[in-house]
């Protein structure tokens, strides 16, 4: 039956699996174009991404490489009205992670910015069911995946 359940999946499957690979190969881009030094500055903070990425349930290995495509390991990177700090994590994002509201300030200490950036991805993660799509949250925002990858 051409129109039955299995016909309507191929095509919202393979738009999926479209859009999970352009942002697979958008964060291996921006990865890619790091200038030099960027992994030893990562390192630097490793024992903070360690204590971060427990806390939350995550691997360190996968919050190091998140705070190196995010911010080049530099703690005071960010536009205004964005994502700040080593996660590029926003205060909407750190407030619905930590259950209270959070400004930008609040996100300036190292620490507390990669702990909220650890605890939202935790928590894409846990809505989402899947880390492809928890980082596809994580970068683009979780309506617009719930909108455009999962619809």
């Amino acid at each position: 039956m051409a129109g039955g359940p299995e016909g309507e999946d191929r095509p919202v499957k393979a738009r999926r699996r479209f859009l999970l690979l352009l942002g697979a190969a958008l964060l291996a881009w921006v990865a890619f174009r790091r200038e030099e030094g960027t992994t030893q500055r990562v390192l630097e903070y490793f024992p903070l991404i360690r204590s971060a990425a427990r806390e939350a349930g995550l691997n360190p290995y996968l919050l190091a490489a998140l705070v190196h495509v995010e911010s080049s390991g530099r703690p005071g990177s960010g536009v205004p009205g964005g994502g700040g700090g080593l996660l590029q994590v926003t205060p909407g994002a750190a407030s619905e992670a930590g259950g209270k509201k959070v400004d930008r300030k609040d996100l300036e200490p190292v620490a507390q910015g990669l702990r909220m950036g650890a605890l939202y991805l935790a928590r894409m993660k846990a809505r989402f069911g899947d880390l492809r799509l928890a980082l596809l949250a994580y970068r683009l925002g979780p309506t617009r995946v719930s909108r455009e990858i999962l619809a």
